[in-house]
């Protein structure tokens, strides 16, 4: 949960108990319509590992969170899709492709706001709103001041404009007085 880059799953098949877990550690979760999922651990007599129960309440809610827990019943990619625990299903022959083509998009922004984007999602999570707001102002005030984002809003201008990209100015954090 620390990694610092988008972390993009493709599942294609059978993912149970502890790979549950680390395909919902994904940011972004692709399947194929043969993936199946499962909890997997009251059918052992086993609690949920791998912060599982975490994971899932925030992913799909706690009532359903608790039926896949308890029931240890298998979802298949449709009804994953349906209640959030993946965002696309895709045929199996396009599963790799699309996961890359979304990743090769990710790619074309600045690696820096990703991650930041990241953590600050995660970190939203444990905080009320206005700690989660002031927490995204500083962040955007961090990302004004950064060379990529010059770079990047030249670029988007001068496509739009068809003009060559120059060096853009980068509005200043307002004053605290």
């Amino acid at each position: 949960m620390r990694l610092r880059k988008p972390l993009i799953a493709a599942v294609n098949g059978p993912v149970a108990g502890i790979g549950m877990a680390h395909a919902l550690m994904a940011d972004v979760r692709f399947a194929a319509p043969e993936a199946t999922f499962t909890t997997a651990f009251a059918r052992l007599g086993l609690t949920a590992e791998g912060g599982l129960a975490w994971l899932l309440s925030r992913l799909v809610g706690t009532a359903r969170a608790l039926d896949l827990l308890y029931s240890s019943r298998t979802v298949g990619a449709a009804e994953a899709e349906r209640i959030g625990l993946v965002q696309w299903t895709v045929p199996a022959d396009e599963l790799l492709d699309r996961a890359r083509d979304y990743a090769a998009g990710l790619a074309a922004n600045s690696a820096h706001s990703l991650a930041r984007m990241r953590e600050q999602v995660h970190a939203a999570w444990e905080q009320d709103w206005r700690t989660a707001y002031a927490f995204s102002q500083d962040l955007v005030y961090e990302s004004l001041d950064r060379p990529e984002f010059a770079e990047l809003a030249a670029r988007r201008s001068a496509q739009r404009t068809g003009r060559a990209a120059g060096s853009g100015t980068v509005p200043s954090r307002p004053s605290s007085a």
